[in-house]
C-alpha cells in the first residue's frame, strides 16, 4: 500500500523478473546508443477462426498465434527475445519449440533472456545457434553471453502482424488502454429440466 492508501497490484517473483529483464534489454537496445525499436509481446502467425481450426486442436498446433516477449528491431536487423525466469519455464520451451522454430524463421537471430542465476544452467541445456542474454547489474542493461546464430535471409513478417502492432501503438497514443487478451470460454453442458 503506498502513503495515499492505493493499493498497488502485486507481482509474483516471476513476473518482476521478467519485467526486470525486459526493463534492462529496454533500457540496453531502445534507449542506449544502437537505437532499436524493443516491441513487447509480439504475435507472430494465425489464429484458429483464420485458419479454420477445429475447436479440438490444441493451441500448440502449426500456424497458430506465437507470442514473442520481445521482438528488438534494428536498421538492418531483428532479434527475437524470449524472457525464461525459472529452470521449469526453460525446460518447458526447449521441449516444445515450436514457437523459436518459427520465429528464428522469420528474425536475423533468437535470444533468450535470463536472470544472472540462471546463466550457467542455461548455457548447458539451451542448444547451439540460440543466443543468450542476461541482466548487467553495473549498466543496467543486457550484456550477451552467447552470440546467437545468423539467419541472414529471414522470412518477412505478415503484414497482419504489423497492422496489429501499428493498432497497438494507435490505442497506446491516444491513451485508450488496450484490450486484454481474451481468455477462451469453456462450453458448460447444460441440462434442462423437463416439466
Amino acid at each position: 500500500m503506498t502513503d495515499g492508501g492505493v493499493i498497488e497490484p502485486v507481482l509474483s517473483v516471476a513476473a518482476a523478473t521478467e519485467k526486470l529483464l525486459l526493463d534492462a534489454l529496454y533500457r540496453q537496445y531502445q534507449q542506449g546508443r544502437l537505437g532499436a525499436a524493443v516491441i513487447r509481446h509480439v504475435p507472430l502467425g494465425l489464429a484458429y477462426k483464420q485458419k479454420g481450426f477445429r475447436a479440438d486442436q490444441k493451441q500448440g498446433a502449426e500456424n497458430t498465434i506465437r507470442y514473442i516477449d520481445a521482438l528488438v528491431l534494428f536498421k538492418d536487423k531483428r532479434w527475437a527475445v524470449e524472457v525464461k525466469v525459472s529452470k521449469a519455464d526453460l525446460k518447458r520451451e526447449l521441449e516444445t519449440p515450436a514457437k523459436s522454430v518459427l520465429w528464428r524463421a522469420h528474425t536475423n537471430a533468437f535470444y533468450f533472456l535470463v536472470p544472472p542465476e540462471m546463466v550457467d544452467h542455461a548455457t548447458e541445456v539451451i542448444p547451439p545457434g540460440s543466443g543468450i542474454l542476461t541482466l548487467d547489474p553495473d549498466s543496467g542493461g543486457t550484456v550477451i553471453v552467447r552470440r546467437a546464430k545468423t539467419n541472414r535471409e529471414p522470412v518477412e513478417l505478415p503484414e497482419e502482424m504489423w497492422r496489429r502492432l501499428a493498432a497497438r501503438l494507435g490505442q497506446l497514443q491516444s491513451g485508450i488502454e488496450p484490450k486484454p487478451r481474451r481468455k477462451r470460454r469453456t462450453r458448460r453442458k447444460t441440462t434442462r429440466r423437463r416439466r
